[in-house]
C-alpha cells in the first residue's frame, strides 16, 4: 500500500480510492503505516482540500446550516463558506460522523529527496523510475565520475529542494517579493545549482514583466547569470525610455558576449540604441545625459 500511494498523484485519498484487489482490505493495510505516522486516518484539512475531498452532495450534507445557496455549483458553494471558515480542521470536526475515511501521506517530502537524488530533478516521476526498472524505458548508459555528480553534499540537496519549493511558489502565485527574498539567499558553490538559481531568477524578471512591474524587473534581471537575463533588462530600460542607461548596458555585455544568440541580439540592439540618442553615443564615446 505504502508504494501504491508513493506511485499516485496527491497526498489525500478516500478510502474508497484505495481499493486494490491484490492488496485486500484498504483499512488493514493501512494500519501499520496509521501506527508509524507514515500515513494519518484524521489530517487536518484546510476547506479547500475538503471541497477536492468531498462530493457536492456531501459538501451540501455538511454545510447545510451555513449555506444561502445550496443548490448552486460547487465552486460557488467554496466562495460561500471561505469567509466562514478561514482556519483548517480534522476531517472529524468539518463532518462529524462521515462514514468513509480520508487518508494523509505524510512522507511526500522524504519521497521528493530521494526522486530528486534518483533522477537529478523533480520532473520525472516514480513511474518511469518503474518503467525503467522493467526495461521498458532504456537510457543510453554514460559514464560519470564523482566530479561529474549535480549534487555532492546534503546542502547540495537542500538548495535544489528549495529552489524547487521557490518555483512552486511562483506558479501557484506567490508574490514576486517573497520568492525573491528567499532565491537571493539560495547562493551556492555549485556550478549547477547557480544555473538553476539564475534560471529561477530570469523567471522572476519575467514575470514581474507580465505584471507591469518594471522597477522590480529591473532590480531582478542584474541578479540572474542567465544569458537572456541582460537582453531582458535592457529591453526593461528601453521600455522606460532609459536610453543611455539601455546602451551603456548593451556595450558592457557586448564586450564579452556569453554565447552566439546573446551576441547577434546585441548587434541589433545597438545600433537601434545609439539612433535613438542620436547617434552621438558609440563605444567608447560619452553618453550626452552621464
Amino acid at each position: 500500500m505504502l508504494v501504491r500511494m508513493v506511485m499516485r498523484k496527491g497526498q489525500l485519498f478516500r478510502a474508497s480510492k484505495l481499493i486494490y484487489p491484490e492488496i485486500g482490505p484498504s483499512a488493514e493495510a493501512l494500519a501499520p503505516l496509521v501506527a508509524l505516522a507514515w500515513v494519518d486516518d484524521d489530517g487536518v484539512l484546510s476547506l479547500e482540500q475538503l471541497f477536492q475531498m468531498l462530493r457536492k452532495d456531501e459538501i451540501v450534507a455538511c454545510f447545510s446550516t451555513a449555506l444561502t445557496r445550496p443548490r448552486a455549483a460547487k465552486p460557488d458553494l467554496f466562495e460561500q463558506l471561505v469567509p466562514l471558515y478561514p482556519e483548517p480542521r480534522r476531517l472529524s470536526e468539518w463532518y462529524p460522523g462521515f462514514a468513509e475515511a480520508v487518508y494523509e501521506w505524510r512522507l511526500q517530502a522524504l519521497c521528493d529527496r530521494l526522486r530528486l537524488l534518483f533522477f537529478g530533478n523533480l520532473h520525472q516521476d516514480w513511474s518511469e523510475f518503474v518503467l525503467a526498472d522493467l526495461g521498458v524505458l532504456r537510457y543510453e548508459q554514460v559514464a560519470f565520475s564523482i566530479d561529474s555528480r549535480a549534487m555532492r553534499q546534503r546542502e547540495d540537496v537542500e538548495v535544489a529542494l528549495a529552489l524547487h519549493e521557490c518555483a512552486e511558489q511562483l506558479a501557484a502565485g506567490a508574490a514576486v517579493e517573497q520568492v525573491l527574498a528567499r532565491a537571493e539567499h539560495l547562493r551556492s558553490a555549485n556550478p549547477w545549482l547557480e544555473r538553476r538559481r539564475a534560471r529561477l531568477l530570469f523567471h522572476l524578471g519575467q514575470h514581474c514583466e507580465r505584471e507591469g512591474n518594471w522597477a522590480l524587473a529591473q532590480q531582478v534581471y542584474p541578479l540572474s547569470a542567465h544569458p537572456q537575463a541582460p537582453l531582458r533588462h535592457i529591453r526593461v530600460l528601453e521600455r522606460g525610455e532609459q536610453w543611455a542607461a539601455a546602451l551603456h548596458l548593451a556595450e558592457a555585455v557586448s564586450e564579452q558576449p556569453l554565447n552566439a544568440l546573446q551576441a547577434q541580439a546585441l548587434a541589433r540592439v545597438l545600433p537601434r540604441l545609439r539612433r535613438k540618442l542620436g547617434g552621438l553615443c558609440s563605444r567608447g564615446a560619452r553618453h550626452p545625459d552621464g
